[in-house]
């Protein structure tokens, strides 16, 4: 007796719901209510091009590019991490991208003079977080003068 079955040629990104019913010699069941929705997607894919836009000796500003697959699901976020120095990364909790995934820049205020910070970037839909991007590596600092 088989109590599952593989569906095909389902499209990404659209939610269904499912019904079964029994059969036998006798005849049919009624059907079973309805599953669940379920959505045909994966998570999206990893953002790109993490680059600095604008540095000073106490914030730094970064942007990035959405994901080239959103994985058949909009996106609803972008997490943001830091790591200062060699440290361990860690979610900035108030990017602003984590509320608006329209958002792909990121200032981070408040920074230590001539400080190594690290940054790396991931999308969200409703089905989870991406891979995390490349990180960038960035000095606190105004550029050197020209001499």
């Amino acid at each position: 007796m088989t109590l599952s079955y593989q569906v095909l040629g389902l499209k990404t990104g659209f939610y269904y719901q499912f019904r079964v019913q029994s059969v036998n010699t006798m005849g049919s069941s009624e059907m079973s209510p309805a599953s669940l929705r379920v959505i045909t997607a994966l998570v999206p894919g990893i953002p790109t091009g993490l680059t600095l836009i604008a540095r000073s000796p106490q914030s730094l500003t970064f942007g990035w590019q959405p994901p080239a697959d959103n994985g058949g699901a909009p996106l609803i976020s972008y997490y943001v991490y830091q790591a200062i120095g060699n440290g361990a990364f860690q979610k900035i909790t108030n990017a602003q991208a984590e509320l608006n995934p329209s958002i792909t820049v990121n200032t981070e205020n408040n920074l230590s003079s001539s400080q190594n910070y690290r940054f790396k970037v991931s999308a969200v839909n409703i089905i989870g977080e991406s891979t995390i991007s490349p990180e960038i590596f960035v000095i606190a600092a105004n550029l050197p003068q020209k001499p």
